[in-house]
């Protein structure tokens, strides 16, 4: 049989840390993303050496510090953070179609991007979140058909490191998410 002091301890509340379990995995994520993103940044500033396309340095750079950001500023709400997180998927999605044409890191991006939205805000947000998905998806589409953006490999050559980065990319984000 079990004491009172025994018995008190046992119906108390659990110790609260202040963290919710959203906050908790949505933190996870973007530790995640980060060490994803460093990986990504260090590949897309080779692949700009190689191709003199300067102004997706910056953008990538752009979107470095802005992981950075949203990953270490633990006063912004969780919803923030989270779309944050979403939107910032979104544009390297929506970089990565427009720089190597259609393929499927960058759907796996989108793909990412609106389960976040899905996991962590409510069913208008998301909706939302689809609905600009699929506009990019179109906007991109038309592009390509119209030959302004080029037309992504089906099939990349296993020795190119676009390939490599793709793979340890789709890796990772199967690991994280």
């Amino acid at each position: 049989m079990l004491n009172n002091d025994t018995q008190n301890l046992m119906l108390q509340k659990p110790i609260d840390s202040g963290i919710s379990q959203k906050q908790e995995l949505l933190q996870n994520l973007l530790n995640g993303y980060q060490i994803l993103g460093a990986v990504l940044f260090f590949a897309q500033v080779y692949l700009t050496l190689q191709s003199n396309t300067w102004w997706i340095l910056f953008v990538a750079l752009f979107l470095f510090a802005f992981q950075l950001l949203i990953t270490f500023n633990w006063k912004l709400k969780t919803e923030i953070r989270s779309g944050a997180l979403s939107i910032l998927l979104l544009m390297v999605g929506t970089i990565t179609m427009v720089n190597f044409g259609m393929n499927a890191l960058g759907f796996v991006y989108y793909l990412i991007s609106v389960i976040i939205l899905t996991f962590f805000h409510t069913r208008n947000v998301w909706i939302a979140g689809i609905s600009l998905t699929a506009l990019m998806i179109i906007i991109i589409t038309s592009l390509t058909g119209a030959g302004i953006l080029p037309v992504g490999n089906s099939i990349l050559d296993p020795n190119s490191l676009f390939f490599i980065i793709s793979e340890i990319s789709i890796f990772l984000f199967i690991v994280i998410a």
